[in-house]
């Protein structure tokens, strides 16, 4: 995770990319924080957990 930018590019496995129709992904993990604030303990943690579902296949 880059500590000095709010968004993070993930890469996207063959098959959830061909159905979103593209590769890569962006999300803003300020966002997801404040929007999500329930769920995350910070920044990282959200990284860390789209990482980890957008590996899944």
């Amino acid at each position: 995770m880059n500590k000095n930018s709010e968004l993070e590019i993930f890469k996207l496995y063959k098959r959830l990319a061909e159905l979103l129709g593209d590769e890569e992904a962006i999300a803003d993990l300020n966002i997801l924080l404040e929007q999500h604030s329930e769920l995350f303990v910070g920044k990282k943690q959200s990284y860390n957990l789209i990482k980890r579902l957008i590996e899944q296949k």
